[in-house]
């Protein structure tokens, strides 16, 4: 398992899953391919849905090696970044929220 720490929260990854741990509570990240959404799960309940977001092969693969993931808007995350992103939804109870936006609220904290 690989384990990233950042100001924002904790990221674990294995070959398959990634986990997102933020104020003590872990999430485990997963995604719909269509769209995409990425999900937040805490066990069964959705915490979050983050639309036109990445799947989580992508991020497994760019957050591992130490790379970063653009989005549609041309920004640019890498863990830590893309970890802000999910703490301001998280602290603000944004739980079904565009990618985008998400990405702008956040850039104040």
């Amino acid at each position: 398992m690989i384990r990233k720490e950042t100001a924002y929260g904790v990221m674990e990854f294995t070959e398959y899953n990634v986990w997102y741990t933020y104020k003590d509570v872990r999430y485990q990240l997963s995604y719909h391919p269509f769209e995409p959404c990425l999900y937040l799960m805490n066990g069964d309940e959705y915490a979050l849905t983050l639309h036109n977001a990445f799947t989580t092969e992508r991020i497994i693969e760019a957050f591992t090696k130490d790379t970063t993931l653009t989005d549609l808007d041309s920004s640019v995350y890498d863990t830590e970044a893309f970890c802000k992103v999910l703490a301001y939804c998280l602290d603000n109870r944004l739980d079904n929220v565009d990618l985008f936006y998400a990405a702008k609220r956040s850039a104040g904290m």
